[in-house]
């Protein structure tokens, strides 16, 4: 007894630095080519592993087959997993873990309990897989987890919002933390993205595509490519596991947005190409804490951001945009009205400068939009392809493609409201929105400025008239 002990302990070690071998030993896993890399991947502590897939590949049997290796070798050891939609991580996750449990070999088999909430070590039950829901309202999903080792398991990652993931990074102190993101890739902004393009040198990435599968049959892809079309978003990221080239949902394209930042470099360097144009300024005045105002300047296909700041008052923040219109020589204002904006419209009317004040909630002028902010998102969109170049910005990439857009019972394109976004776990989009003001217009050259100017700025910031 004694030395069957000291082999199970033995190969436990083995085991703990070799996820392949327990999964094919213990679980009796057969993995595909595919599922092997993932859970190789995993074996070197805090090991950051994210995964984008198309369907049916096996990422769920996998994800179950690692959370039941970690708490079997482990000693002190957690296994948080997450999903977007609570009833799929019980419909999925949980009766993956119950099959592979089911086949695994003595004493790990008896050892492991399983009931709705957790799958756990009966005689150590601080040794645990627990199910955890992450939705934009519940950003602590992942917080809260104590142990030497931890084992994140994130299914659908794509669907989980930022702040989930800022939560759980900044709530770490484990230096054993390992973290796996799989998921279709459904979205083309958000963390997950994100791990793929910003971060991915910080993540070993994996794209599992339906073609190199073997769980995958050839059928479903004939069918997949016959119904929408090889070049189709829909067959990219059920098929080939790729990000779309725009959401279905997203308004306005990342490639799109990747494509005006490179232009702007040989646009800017020639000003002739917008040289006829007038100098118009858009204003974003902040309504929340957490909120930015934002000042863009456009002049033909040429826009960049020159002014933005937290916690300022209406009579400061009007002092400044009327100081930015001095010195870049502009011909009209667009302030949003929404919120406290009316009293920076207010200042600037009163002083006499070209001012138009912009309600984002009106009437649209056009008949295909749903009110005044979709329209003007939608001749930003239009100025995007039509060879418009915006200066390189995280900040301002993730502002025009994180919002969302449907049509209403009118057939019209309503665009996701600021508290909506926020509520996915996003920022408030207030760069797009200063943007998508130089729009308001319907300048095709010339302009009539004042001659009033903004006489002294103190080096606090401060204006005066």
């Amino acid at each position: 007894m004694a030395h069957d002990l000291q082999r199970l302990e033995e190969s436990i070690l083995r085991w703990r630095n070799d996820p392949l071998a327990f999964c094919r030993e213990v679980i009796n896993f057969k993995p595909t080519a595919q599922q092997a890399q993932i859970i190789d991947a995993l074996k070197y502590p805090g090991a950051w592993v994210t995964v984008k897939s198309g369907h049916g590949v096996g990422k769920t049997s996998t994800l179950a087959c690692l959370a039941l290796w970690f708490i079997s070798c482990f000693d002190d050891c957690k296994v948080p997993v997450t999903h977007p939609a609570r009833e799929q991580l019980k419909s999925t996750m949980w009766p993956e873990l119950r099959k592979w449990h089911s086949r695994m070999e003595n004493p790990f088999r008896d050892a492991i309990e399983i009931n709705s909430e957790k799958c756990f070590i009966r005689a150590r039950p601080d040794r645990f897989v627990q199910a955890r829901t992450s939705r934009p309202d519940n950003p602590d999903a992942l917080q809260g987890f104590h142990a030497e080792h931890l084992l994140f398991l994130i299914d659908e990652a794509s669907g989980v919002a930022t702040k989930i993931f800022e939560v759980a990074f900044g709530a770490l102190t484990t230096a054993d933390a390992r973290f796996l993101l799989a998921g279709n890739p459904t979205h083309t902004s958000g963390f997950f993205w994100q791990t793929f393009n910003k971060y991915r040198d910080s993540w070993v990435r994996f794209t599992l595509s339906c073609l190199d599968s073997e769980n995958v049959k050839q059928e479903y892809i004939r069918k997949m490519r016959g119904q929408y079309g090889a070049e189709s978003n829909e067959y990219r990221v059920r098929v080939l596991g790729q990000f779309p080239a725009a959401s279905s949902m997203q308004f306005i394209a990342s490639d799109l947005v990747a494509s005006a930042m490179e232009r702007y470099t040989a646009v800017s360097a020639d000003p002739a190409l917008y040289a006829y144009a007038p100098r118009l300024l858009g204003v974003d005045v902040a309504r929340f804490g957490d909120d930015s105002s934002v000042v863009y300047l456009r002049q033909g296909i040429s826009a960049r951001r020159v002014y933005r700041v937290k916690d300022c008052d209406t009579h400061t923040l009007a002092c400044r945009v009327a100081t930015l219109y001095v010195e870049h020589d502009c011909s009209e204002i667009y302030v949003d009205l929404g919120g406290v904006g009316a009293g920076v419209y207010d200042y600037l009317a009163s002083h006499g400068y070209p001012v138009q004040g912009i309600e984002f909630g009106s009437r649209s002028q056009e008949s295909s939009y749903y009110n005044r902010r979709a329209e003007l998102w939608g001749r930003l969109r239009e100025w995007l392809r039509s060879g418009g170049a915006v200066e390189e910005s995280e900040e301002l990439a993730s502002d025009l493609t994180v919002p969302f857009y449907e049509y209403d019972v009118r057939d019209r394109i309503k665009l996701e409201r600021k508290e909506s976004i926020k509520k996915r776990g996003y920022a408030s989009p207030d760069n797009a929105d200063a943007l998508a003001l130089t729009f308001a217009g319907d300048y095709l050259g010339g302009g009539v400025r004042t001659e009033m100017r903004v006489k002294t700025v103190d080096e606090d910031g401060l204006f005066t008239v």
